[in-house]
């Protein structure tokens, strides 16, 4: 909506009343260039930032317009896109046009059938309150609700007061003090009745002055409120007449924090309106507001809340609340091998069988943290491209930071999904942004091994880099066994390792590990190792080496393809010998194709970053086909999130990963240029740059510095280029979370290791701390800085060579 526009914003706070959860609904400004009154500091960025800001931050599920052809400037797809006259059903058209939300009209027949019809013995304190003046219409709409005037919607009034009889107030200062203190109900707030909410403001309260005529004040308001818990709208035209209330609402409501042992007080913040100076706003604070209690309150006098501007960890930010309606955790069935699964949607209690169109939503997460299996379960917020993903049949989801939200229009409907997995997830997706995209051999590689290991939970299992060296020497028939034959000692260089050996590695590796030992048994489990004879050839004298499985009384020389007997006359160390043998995707070498790395980084992301709990689609190697002259290669693909409990989730991360195995100078050039080429058409990308070696040289240094400083720098879109990631073999072969596995290492590593930011899993906070632990790089704020002071002096010195220019003149 445009800021100026009040006759939409009547009809949106009206709109708003008549639907469920209504008020929750954020009004989103539109303006094609940053208008004066929006910072009175100047803003540093463009509109377009700032709406698309707004709607990450809201993450609607339709963008409805005030004006049509608002939401094409701002290139969302019509499949997302709804105009006021969608939202509400006229009487006398019920039956012939389609209108989207959860109408009130339901829910208030249901609390009338289960709460109003019967005699209370408190009074229920519902109100409808009307302005005392036409100029105050907007703000008392905007505070309490109003309903529709027109015709076709009367019903709505008249079903809010055949259900529930409120009482009417017309409005004034005095009122309002009683309303506040008695916390009576209104059509707003009776609107998102059956709605559960959760906060992130620690109960903190705001007084926001606003200017009851202001339609940008009004705005600014209705999203304040639909993100904290507590805000009274204190109108300026009544301040003198609220002061008192003010005050005493100030006071009181400085108490400590509950459940709180750091004597954390509860305060209250004064928002200063954009409306009147910031000279105007210390005035009326200091006559009106200002109490004699030391952190009572505070003021913003000089910002609004940046709900479209991404900030860091290391400071507070504003989330939107979470609301649920209901909650069910389902174990759905696979029904076939294409990971099919019908689960039952769940509706509000009180909505009818049949009814407008996406009347509700439900928000599906899944969940695959102890199923091991490959199915994808974080995708791209899609609000811009709604085409992906497509799992349900039947109908589209809208990929979220809560999850994938559906809107089912019956009530006893099931859903049918088609689950995918994150290779698949992640070639469908590329193709849609015009890049072909096929497994690469590395990849495949990398995808048997996991496989065989049982999953990403059990890559911890060969998380060494001894055992590692030896699976791939193994792979390379560099194992060298001493055998005797007479009385001459003999070298045999095969692909297989006797007990002892193997056994004595175990026990040195188990030494250096408080706990989740290696063992034997669990590499033979999963499938690793094989144990098997080896067998001297009678004919060619060549040993041969037979899982146990493949024995029998006559065997064949893979040497010199005879037959020949089993020895059983001789079943001595000169003709048999038990040893183990690396199968599968274990057996190849140059360390299985670089399986081994890629499997490690990305075990590392999905449990490593700190006790949190985190989600993750990952994809191994894929060839790209950027252009028909241009085709790249990653060694690894991941949509990364962080998740909180009863709170916003955090925007997935898409990350590329160049994997190295052990080796000097192995990151050349062409991988540089690989992944900036992925940046620079995937804005705000991680890159990661896997090795299993512990230290970078100096010329690997200089390479992934150049491009970490090409990625700190901003993009067009307002956000990092690209963050760099270094992964060594410290945190590929972490044991238990990345904070542990820098604590061992000492001091160098110890002032990340003990920041608490870092456990969050902040992958940009990881870049920050790898680039300067192995990049030597500065902080990212000590750049900035540096680079501020350097415009700072080269602006100077530009004006100290005009003004001696004009001198000399």
């Amino acid at each position: 909506m445009r800021p100026n526009d009040g006759k939409s914003l009547q009809r949106v706070f009206e709109i708003n009343t008549c639907l469920w959860g209504g008020m929750f609904n954020p009004i989103i400004p539109f303006f094609e260039k940053v208008p004066k009154w929006w910072d009175r500091h100047g803003s540093f960025y463009k509109a377009r930032y700032i709406i698309d800001g707004f709607l990450d931050f809201f993450e609607p599920d339709f963008v409805v317009e005030t004006e049509k052809g608002l939401a094409a400037k701002l290139d969302l797809p019509k499949e997302v896109t709804l105009q006021l006259d969608d939202m509400l059903m006229p009487a006398t058209q019920r039956r012939k046009r389609r209108a989207y939300g959860m109408n009130v009209f339901e829910l208030y027949k249901y609390l009338y059938q289960k709460e109003f019809k019967f005699v209370r013995r408190h009074e229920h304190r519902i109100v409808n309150v009307l302005p005392s003046e036409k100029k105050f219409t907007r703000f008392v709409s905007g505070l309490f609700g109003a309903f529709p005037a027109q015709d076709n919607f009367s019903y709505m009034y008249k079903a809010f007061k055949d259900a529930v009889d409120p009482d009417e107030i017309v409005l004034t200062a005095e009122q309002l003090i009683t309303l506040y203190k008695g916390r009576y109900v209104s059509p707003l707030r009776l609107g998102y009745d059956k709605i559960d909410m959760h906060f992130s403001d620690l109960n903190m309260s705001t007084l926001f002055l606003l200017d009851a005529n202001n339609t940008k004040d009004l705005m600014d308001f209705w999203n304040l409120r639909a993100v904290e818990r507590n805000v009274l709208a204190i109108p300026i035209q009544w301040l003198e007449n609220l002061s008192e209330f003010c005050k005493d609402f100030i006071v009181k409501s400085h108490v400590p924090l509950p459940n709180n042992p750091h004597g954390v007080m509860i305060h209250t913040t004064v928002q200063i309106p954009r409306s009147i100076s910031e000279k105007e706003g210390d005035d009326l604070f200091n006559k009106y507001l200002k109490v004699n209690k030391p952190g009572a309150v505070s003021r913003r006098p000089c910002w609004y809340p940046s709900y479209w501007e991404s900030v860091s960890d290391y400071v507070w930010n504003a989330e939107r609340p979470l609301l649920t309606g209901k909650e069910k955790r389902l174990r759905p069935e696979m029904l076939d091998t294409m990971h099919s699964i019908i689960f039952d949607t769940l509706p509000p209690d009180f909505a009818d069988e049949y009814g407008n169109e996406c009347r509700w939503a439900n928000v599906v997460q899944i969940d695959n943290r102890f199923y091991n299996t490959e199915i994808a379960t974080v995708f791209p917020n899609n609000l811009r491209d709604p085409s992906f993903p497509d799992l349900s049949i039947g109908n589209k989801e809208l990929s979220t930071t809560e999850g994938l939200v559906v809107f089912p229009r019956y009530k006893k409907r099931g859903e049918h999904w088609r689950l995918i997995d994150g290779a698949s997830a992640f070639i469908t997706w590329l193709g849609k942004q015009g890049i072909k995209a096929e497994l690469s051999d590395a990849g495949k590689t990398t995808l048997q091994l996991i496989r065989a290991l049982g999953g990403l939970n059990f890559i911890n299992i060969i998380a060494h880099p001894e055992l590692i060296s030896l699976l791939n020497k193994m792979a390379h028939k560099q194992i060298k066994i001493q055998t005797q034959q007479g009385a001459v000692p003999k070298e045999y260089y095969g692909r297989t390792v006797e007990y002892a050996t193997l056994e004595k590695l175990i026990h040195n590796i188990n030494q250096s590990r408080r706990w989740a030992h290696f063992s034997l048994q669990s590499l033979i489990n999963c499938n690793v190792i094989n144990i098997g004879l080896e067998v001297k050839c009678t004919e060619c004298d060549q040993w041969n080496w037979y899982p146990v499985e493949s024995l029998s009384n006559i065997l064949v020389c893979e040497n010199c393809l005879k037959e020949y007997a089993f020895p059983k006359a001789q079943p001595t160390n000169r003709r048999l010998r038990w040893c183990y043998r690396a199968v599968g995707p274990f057996n190849k070498p140059d360390y299985a194709s670089g399986a081994y790395t890629s499997a490690l980084a990305v075990r590392f992301f999905s449990g490593m970053l700190g006790f949190i709990d985190t989600a993750l689609t990952w994809s191994p190697g894929l060839n790209l086909t950027l252009s028909p002259t241009q085709k790249e290669e990653v060694d690894f693909s991941l949509w990364y999130q962080r998740r909180r409990s009863l709170r916003s989730h955090y925007k997935p991360n898409l990350v590329f990963g160049e994997c190295k195995s052990f080796g000097k100078d192995t990151f050349k050039d062409r991988d540089i240029k690989r992944l900036e080429t992925l940046a620079s058409r995937f804005p705000g990308a991680i890159l990661v740059f896997a090795t299993m070696t512990e230290t970078l040289s100096n010329n690997e240094k200089k390479l992934i510095s150049s491009l970490a400083l090409w990625g700190r720098e901003f993009s067009d879109s307002g956000e990092t280029r690209a963050p760099v990631v270094i992964l060594t073999g410290t945190e590929l072969f972490a044991l238990h979370d990345l904070g542990s596995a820098w604590k061992e290492k000492g001091e160098k590593y110890s002032p990340f290791a003990d920041n608490p930011h870092l456990h969050s899993g902040n992958v940009r906070l990881l870049a920050d701390a790898t680039q300067q632990l192995y990049l030597g790089l500065p902080s990212y704020d000590e750049w900035w800085e540096q680079k501020v002071e350097r415009r700072r002096k080269k602006k100077s010195s530009r004006k100290e060579k005009g003004a001696t220019k004009r001198q000399s003149t």
